[in-house]
């Protein structure tokens, strides 16, 4: 199942005569960063959407943490082993980043950690991982797992 990690890493190349190097807009656009639908069965197996985290996305969710921890260790002077970061914020800020539909406040996202604490955890590390996925794979394994189709009764197979 490794192979359903994206292979995608930089390497040197070679130009070959007539190449042209990337524009800046053929580069921006391509759709990058992913999105799909996932059942979350801690809801009733409802269907939800997510999306792939953008760079500035991850920044703000780590600004976000440290924001939190910062506030933490303010209020709780004394304690000893102050955290880094605070992960509830974390959470959150991925939530309203990565959830497409349904689209969440920040009320609404800090709602969602009173739900089951596994499924709001696997919903985030999701998230989190979705532009790691290699697409190819993962359909290509979903593919191989289906039942062959049934032959069609007026077939000679049937």
């Amino acid at each position: 199942m490794s192979d359903l990690l994206a292979n995608h890493t930089l390497t040197p190349a070679d130009r070959t005569a007539g190449a042209d190097y990337a524009t800046y807009e053929q580069i921006s656009a391509v759709e990058d960063i992913p999105e799909c639908d996932v059942t979350v069965p801690w809801w009733g197996g409802r269907l939800i959407r997510v999306r792939g985290l953008s760079l500035v996305d991850e920044a703000a969710i780590e600004r976000a943490g440290r924001i939190g921890a910062a506030a933490y260790r303010k209020a709780h002077a004394d304690d000893p082993a102050p955290p880094i970061s605070d992960w509830e914020a974390e959470f959150v800020e991925v939530l309203i980043r990565g959830v497409v539909t349904p689209r969440l406040t920040r009320d609404r996202a800090m709602q969602l950690l009173e739900k089951n604490a596994r499924g709001i955890d696997e919903l985030v590390r999701f998230i989190r991982l979705l532009n790691r996925l290699n697409y190819d794979a993962i359909r290509s394994h979903a593919e191989s797992r289906l039942d062959p189709p049934a032959p069609d009764a007026g077939t000679a197979d049937a």
